[in-house]
């Protein structure tokens, strides 16, 4: 439900851009979250652990490209093509309908709406900005399908660009970074954490952090914070959560390598699949008596997460423990979010709160959009802020200016490294 003059403003948006979003309210989760880069990081080195998903200091420095000369081409203008789902249509038509009986029943679906809260973002940051040269911004609208994603390939192939913002999902992100790549295209995906989503691209860029990051949070976490902890991390029995079962595990044996035998650090893998039928599983007979137990649920199958999340507070009764859900869990449209709300269930995050130095741009988002920004907002802003910024100071190849450097725009800490694959290629 939205404000008569936010809804006025959404609408000339619409027509200006040939755009469709509109805002819509975002629940709030009870749940403990830890955030990332507040997790103290130690100086162990595990192999297994690729360099994308790690602070710079606890890499190998071998594993880190050193940048050469920067070759930089200064242009008098830049082109920037935004890619997100706005789904134009599917707003009119809800706007048709809605505004012939009540306005105020005018709602659109949650991607339109992250859409058009980070456009405004983006935008504001171009407000505040002061370019020497000229930035021309180029919406396109995938609606979160791939034909529509075909299309606007088609039509990049006819243009020219020198930067590429989105689309928000893998599924045609993979084929637009294959594009920019193709094209030497500088190209930022904002919102997808998929270390598979592009290859051999040195100039594209991952915003969020990925799963592996968010596991060994969640494990430094513990092994800083809790005292005798007895890790299990439940994970599918697939290539995926075998890989994840491996990160853990071998990070807790370097770890552990570095202790004293009576201070070691126990760890269970807790395989899902055919060793352990899911609706079988008693997280009681789990526990070990000894220790603090935590576990890490590293899975996103909602049957047996409906099993399992009522037994933590049974369990709970009689001894405490520390359970990890995976980023994600929240937008499951069958998980049970009462089971969620309860804190028993602790989530990291690249987003906390908002800074001390965010209180200025919330006061002025608020009296331009009559609402508070949502963290699509921020995101916006920050790409614009650290994106735009670095192509109108630097140049074409901007973006290796950008390698091992500490940005903090607005409300999140950046910190961007070049990840090598098996052939030295970044």
């Amino acid at each position: 439900m939205l404000p008569k003059r936010r809804t006025i403003y959404l609408l000339s948006l619409l027509s200006f851009f040939v755009l469709g979003a509109c805002k819509a309210t975002q629940g709030s989760n009870a749940s403990e979250v830890i955030r990332i880069d507040q997790v103290p990081i130690d100086e162990v080195d595990v192999q297994l652990v690729s360099a994308d998903t790690a602070k710079a200091d606890t890499l190998n420095m071998d594993t880190i490209k050193v940048t050469e000369d920067i070759q930089l081409t200064k242009k008098a203008s830049y082109r920037v093509a935004v890619i997100l789902p706005y789904q134009a249509d599917s707003v009119r038509k809800a706007w048709d309908l809605s505004s012939v009986k009540n306005f105020e029943n005018f709602a659109i679906d949650p991607a339109s709406e992250l859409a058009l809260s980070f456009t405004e973002g983006l935008l504001m940051a171009i407000n505040d900005a002061q370019f020497s040269s000229k930035i021309e911004l180029k919406f396109f609208d995938d609606q979160n399908d791939p034909l529509a994603n075909q299309s606007i390939l088609n039509q990049l192939k006819m243009d020219s660009f020198d930067l590429i913002l989105g689309p928000e999902l893998k599924t045609n992100l993979q084929s637009i970074a294959a594009f920019a790549k193709a094209e030497g295209i500088a190209h930022v995906s904002p919102f997808s954490p998929s270390k598979s989503a592009s290859a051999d691209n040195p100039a594209y860029f991952m915003v969020e952090p990925s799963l592996d990051q968010h596991i060994l949070t969640m494990l430094r976490f513990t092994l800083d914070s809790i005292e005798k902890p007895h890790i299990h991390l439940i994970h599918e029995q697939n290539s995926f959560g075998n890989y994840y079962a491996s990160l853990a595990s071998n990070y807790l044996d370097t770890w552990n390598d570095t202790l004293p035998e009576e201070s070691k650090v126990a760890c269970t893998l807790i395989g899902l699949g055919s060793d352990l039928i899911e609706s079988e599983f008693q997280l009681a007979e789990h526990m070990d008596a000894e220790a603090n137990n935590v576990f890490i649920c590293n899975t996103f199958n909602d049957n047996f997460l409906t099993h399992f999340l009522p037994q933590i507070q049974r369990v709970k009764k009689e001894q405490d423990l520390l359970v990890f859900g995976m980023p994600g869990w929240e937008k499951s449209a069958t998980l049970r979010l009462d089971y969620l709300n309860t804190g028993e269930v602790h989530f990291t995050s690249a987003v906390l709160n908002t800074s001390d130095t965010a209180q200025n741009f919330i006061a002025r988002y608020e009296e331009k959009y009559k609402s508070k920004p949502s963290q699509a907002v921020y995101l916006g802003y920050e790409m614009g802020s650290i994106f735009l910024n670095q192509m109108d100071e630097f140049g074409i190849g901007y973006y290796d200016n950008l390698i091992d450097k500490t940005l903090n725009p607005i409300n999140r800490k950046y910190h961007f490294i070049e990840v090598l694959d098996e052939n030295g290629q970044v």
